[in-house]
């Protein structure tokens, strides 16, 4: 065999090395993608999409216990959303108001529904001049899902206009 094979063995080899690495370190790779209000979500593990009923609002479906994730795109107006959906809640009477989080771009209700006993969380959050409201419904450990939708949100730049 001559040099020449050797080397480009060795390239090979060095080149399915390191897809491996990029595949196995890739939160996003291998995964589902959803697309809303122009930006592009990539589905937790164990989601599926239950319902699309326009290009603004998907609802996910855990596809193993009852937890489900609704995604909003709700423009540029994520204070004005936050305040009304918060006093909508307190006046309800049904709910009982656990925590909120106001950081600036990012405002957290956490709710617990006094008849089901059941947790909820939304929020409202600014990413690429869009506020995306994320409600979790039904959920044990909905932090690692949330911070997961947060940090593979992007624009969707091959979208049409």
């Amino acid at each position: 065999m001559d040099k020449r094979w050797l080397g480009i063995i060795i390239i090979f080899i060095a080149g399915i090395a390191c897809m491996y690495l990029i595949v196995d370190s890739s939160p996003t790779v291998g995964k589902a993608v959803t697309v809303v209000d122009e930006m592009t979500i990539t589905l937790p593990s164990g989601f599926n999409i239950l319902k699309e009923t326009d290009k603004s609002v998907h609802l996910l479906d855990h596809q193993n216990n009852t937890a489900n994730i609704t995604i909003k795109g709700t423009g540029d107006n994520s204070s004005k959303l936050f305040k009304s959906k918060l006093k909508s809640l307190n006046s309800s009477g049904e709910v009982e108001i656990q925590d909120t989080n106001n950081n600036g771009t990012t405002n957290i209700i956490f709710y617990k529904n006094l008849t089901t006993d059941n947790e909820y969380s939304i929020t409202y959050f600014v990413k690429d001049n869009r506020t995306i409201e994320l409600k979790m419904d039904k959920y044990d450990h909905w932090k690692d899902d949330w911070n997961f939708i947060f940090d593979t949100i992007v624009h969707n730049f091959k979208q049409n206009k």
